[in-house]
């Protein structure tokens, strides 16, 4: 259903910034880094399918556009950081959110 997605959309920003901000503070041991690494790149994936997903089913209200434009926005931040990660996290997302992407009959 649509509003989960717009939930998601919403709740794992959140998720996004824990990451981005354990990777900041270099928190934990290399397994954490890593795997928060993993985390950031393949939620900010998610999002921005799901991003395409809602445009695609969706008739959005002003505040309805404004609201996932706003989530677009606040993705985007995201980007620099995911320039900077290990090669071998941003594999591990990808591979990640293809193979969820494949259960769900879905490409990623």
């Amino acid at each position: 259903p649509l509003h989960g997605i717009l939930h998601a959309l919403f709740v794992f920003l959140d998720v996004c910034a824990i990451h981005a901000g354990v990777r900041a503070r270099g928190l934990g041991t290399e397994h954490d880094m890593h795997d928060s690494a993993v985390r950031l790149c393949a939620n900010v994936r998610r999002i921005r399918m799901a991003l395409d997903e809602f445009r695609g089913n969706a008739r959005l209200t002003a505040f309805g556009s404004g609201f996932i434009r706003g989530i677009e926005i606040a993705c985007d931040g995201f980007e620099p950081i995911l320039g900077q990660l290990p090669r071998d996290a941003v594999h591990d997302a990808e591979v990640s959110v293809a193979r969820h992407a494949a259960l769900q009959g879905r490409s990623a």
